[in-house]
């Protein structure tokens, strides 16, 4: 299959100008071909929740492609889709918006006829047409946020010469017929008429779809067809080719519109330097990613490049910058997650760290302000989630928007790796201040007592009113939203359950929630943030402000091991509060779960702990299950296998043990677990995207498909592997 797919694709670059031949894809993207199944056929307006099929999309641009299938030879000549994003939901366009119709010497060449290979290989896709006279092969590239271009190459394999027609085809998905076609000079655009539903659809009439192609032709449109050809026919010689291109764009605003028609023009003009730049830019990707001599593992880091290059969004709406979501192919991903986004940019700073440091500003631009007209009291927050529009609140109309929480503070962790892929002291300075008002949030408004030790809340908000709503938004502070440690009615006889507390400033007055349980992953990534804050300052030769976290730090390390750990069990939990009585108790009775080896990560147990530790991370009856290390243990009443937090394996914590035993010098053990996970995670070295989490019992994937941090701590797995 390797050699088949090299000779096809090689024949690509052919051509018959002098500085077309200069581009040829690089051996280095070779040898990933159909690393994910991209084919698909879309037959209706809207994916499923978790989308069918997975696509391709490149330099933040808000549409996708999908190659056709062997299966449905209707939609051949074209890629499929696209999928665009209607805002903040994925929505197909049609079936193959551009199909390449052709005739030679006045005869209707029809491409089911021909063998058909479709590959998708890092940064593009490719279609091969091969009959006993004429071979069609089209590239699929994107030139930068807005815009994908298709370079299409004729080859006239007989001995004489044939005239050639070509064209574009396609029909139109109108949702509530919100969307239509207008012809334009030289293609055509999909105009909108604007339809808001918050939950399902998001248009303005601003927004458009633009086809363009690079030779002159007229579309005629009927109704929701469109059918475009070229005004002159092409003569080519025997033995001979040619090649043209069409480009389509999706913008917002009559700005990016005409921006991106001036930018199709140009590459029409010239594009043989932007398919060089883009084969350079996947190539040196690859080399940075990938490890000499891993033949085996090396796809788990390229599958994982891919996915967080196609959950890349450029700034649009509300999102200041570019970033990258938890996943373009289910329906609620479209926006960005602080603690997915620091777990994202450790793995990114590895192959761009331009991406990595404005998937960290895409956050921070929206960090709250003392004056801030909704929630001053809150200064230094980093709020839940942020989509294209904003919640009512702040005159939007969004729905995905969410300020009623935050997420567990990984910040710092994710600027430090930054600092040490590539040295970069002016973003340290840039984030450092920010960073501490940040930090310096969890305190005033998540610590009941003022002890220095933290609890998840919730915040003032028309969605937080009652205790339910309040431990709900605490659970998704948190992260792990239907953790057994924070079922409300607790477990067994002597445990309260999850109370709320009202969390007052120095006025009495009520700025936030808090629940009755300091939980060690809190305190442990505080703890670890206190780390990074000192290692910062000293760099900035802020040496006092250094001292204090080194101090701090070293308070919450002691508190942790000496309140939060059970001997007899061997594991850390989450201590319940009662600051009225001063009283606490250990959530032992609530079992095993992540937080139980967090802290190995966090570097806070001593060693006698982390020993203990790693022996329950081994035990096959514990922790060590057919995929490793669980969400929750499998000797605790509540495991789940299917159930969200209740069980499932989740990258990032795996990663957050497989590290933590590394910390302690448990080398061997973190790499066999990590060899035990990589050859058990279902799909992982085939073509099947990188899912959410995984059943830790059969290693089946669950939930949502092409998941960033997902592949992001899979990345860092790999590159942590036999070091």
């Amino acid at each position: 299959m390797y050699k088949l797919l090299i000779v096809i694709l090689l024949a690509i670059p052919l051509s018959c100008g002098k500085q077309e031949a200069r581009y040829q894809i690089s051996e280095e993207r070779l040898k990933y071909p159909n690393v994910i199944n991209m084919s698909g056929l879309p037959y209706n307006n809207f994916p499923e929740t978790r989308h069918e099929f997975y696509p391709f999309v490149d330099l933040g641009a808000w549409h996708a492609h999908y190659l056709p299938t062997q299966e449905d030879k209707s939609a051949w000549g074209g890629f499929t889709g696209p999928l665009y994003i209607a805002e903040e939901y994925g929505v197909f366009l049609s079936k193959a918006f551009a199909i390449l119709n052709i005739s030679t010497n006045n005869q209707a060449v029809n491409l089911a006829d021909f063998q058909a290979t479709f590959t998708a290989l890092p940064g593009g896709l490719f279609q091969k047409y091969e009959s006993e006279n004429l071979d069609v092969n089209q590239e699929l590239i994107f030139i930068n946020n807005r815009t994908s271009l298709v370079k299409i190459t004729l080859s006239n394999k007989s001995s004489q010469e044939i005239t050639t027609e070509i064209g574009l085809s396609g029909d139109l998905y109108s949702y509530k017929n919100d969307a239509y076609l207008e012809s334009a000079s030289n293609g055509v655009d999909v105009s909108f008429k604007g339809l808001r539903e918050t939950w399902t659809y998001l248009t303005k009439d601003s927004a458009k779809f633009s086809l363009r192609t690079s030779f002159d032709s007229t579309s005629t449109i009927n109704n929701l067809s469109y059918n475009n050809k070229a005004n002159s026919p092409i003569k080519i010689m025997a033995n001979k080719e040619t090649v043209f291109y069409y480009a389509m764009s999706h913008t917002f605003t009559p700005e990016e519109k005409s921006k991106a028609i001036t930018e199709m023009t140009e590459a029409f003009d010239d594009p043989t330097p932007l398919f060089i730049a883009n084969n350079d830019r996947w190539v040196e990707y690859i080399t940075k990613v990938t490890k000499a001599n891993d033949d085996k593992y090396n796809i788990i880091s390229v599958k994982a490049l891919e996915t967080l290059i196609v959950n890349w969004r450029s700034g649009a709406g509300a999102i200041p910058s570019d970033g990258i979501t938890p996943a373009l192919a289910v329906k609620w991903f479209n926006g960005f997650w602080p603690w997915d986004s620091w777990k994202q940019v450790a793995a990114t700073t590895i192959f761009d760290k331009e991406l990595a440091k404005a998937n960290v500003r895409v956050l921070f631009d929206w960090q709250i302000k003392p004056n801030d007209a909704v929630r001053p009291q809150d200064k230094g927050m980093i709020i839940d989630t942020i989509f294209f529009n904003q919640a009512e609140d702040r005159g939007g109309d969004g729905g995905n928007w969410n300020e009623r929480n935050s997420k567990p503070p990984l910040a710092a962790w994710s600027v430090w790796t930054v600092y040490e892929e590539h040295k970069d002291k002016e973003f340290v300075e840039e984030m450092y201040q920010k960073l501490v008002d940040y930090h310096n949030w969890w305190y005033s408004n998540r610590d009941i007592n003022k002890n220095g030790i933290a609890e998840y809340g919730a915040t003032i908000h028309p969605l937080n009113i009652t205790d339910e709503d309040k431990i709900l938004a605490a659970a998704w502070d948190s992260g792990m939203d239907n953790a057994p440690r924070f079922d409300v009615e607790g477990f067994g006889p002597d445990d309260i359950g999850v109370k709320v507390f009202d969390l007052t400033n120095s006025n009495n007055e009520v700025i936030a929630y808090t629940i009755n349980q300091e939980s060690v992953d809190l305190n442990s990534y505080l703890y670890k943030e206190k780390k990074y804050l000192s290692k910062m300052a000293t760099l900035l030769g802020k040496k006092e402000e250094a001292a204090n976290f080194d101090s701090e730090a070293k308070f919450v390390k002691s508190y942790i091991q000496n309140n939060m750990f059970d001997t007899n069990t061997g594991a850390f939990y989450d201590l319940q509060i009662d600051p009225k009585n001063n009283t606490t108790k250990l959530l032992a009775n609530r079992g095993k779960a992540a937080e139980t080896y967090l802290p190995l990560w966090a570097n806070v147990a001593t060693p006698e702990q982390a020993e203990q530790v790693k022996n329950l991370m081994m035990d096959t009856e514990v922790f060590n299950t057919y995929i490793p290390l669980p969400t929750v243990a499998k000797d605790n009443p509540s495991f789940d296998p299917d159930g969200y937090w209740r069980g499932p394996v989740w990258l990032d914590q795996t990663y957050f043990g497989i590290k933590g035993l590394r910390q302690y010098g448990y080398d061997k053990e973190a790499d066999e677990l990590t060899v035990k996970l990589f050859e058990n995670l279902g799909g992982l070295l085939n073509d099947v995207p990188i899912n959410e989490n995984y059943n830790p019992l059969t290693g089946e994937p669950i939930n949502a498909p092409g998941f960033s941090w997902s592949s992001s701590m899979l990345m860092l797995l790999h590159h942590d592997l036999n070091k």
